[in-house]
């Protein structure tokens, strides 16, 4: 499990000892995505946490909880990716346009150079 899920997980009020008892249920449960990912609704979130061995109601509602954090910093990434791929397009775009404006520019100053 990496670092960053760890810490979230932690963050929730899940022990080590449950953390340990998640990492030994799901070896494929290693990074947030794969969190985020594991489950479509909070009900299978919480099927889930039952598949993992997690027991009380506490431990299934942080581990929900987690997933919820997960399923957000999951989709804030993907805004900015998003947002960051728009700003590249529209700034290749941009320069797209300047070049033609460069190039029409001096194609006229070229043609009144050789008529005048």
């Amino acid at each position: 499990m990496d670092e960053e899920l760890r810490e979230l997980i932690l963050s929730k009020g899940i022990t080590e000892e449950v953390l340990s008892t998640l990492e030994d249920g799901d070896e494929s449960l290693r990074s947030l995505e794969d969190l985020a990912s594991g489950a479509t609704s909070e009900t299978d979130a919480r099927s889930w946490a039952e598949e993992l061995g997690l027991t009380t109601r506490i431990q299934k509602s942080r581990f929900v909880q987690s997933w919820l954090e997960a399923r957000a910093r999951q989709e804030a990434r993907l805004r900015r990716h998003q947002a960051a791929s728009s700003t590249s397009a529209t700034a290749a775009a941009a320069a797209a346009a300047a070049t033609a404006a460069v190039a029409t520019t001096a194609t006229a100053a070229t043609a009144t150079a050789t008529a005048g």
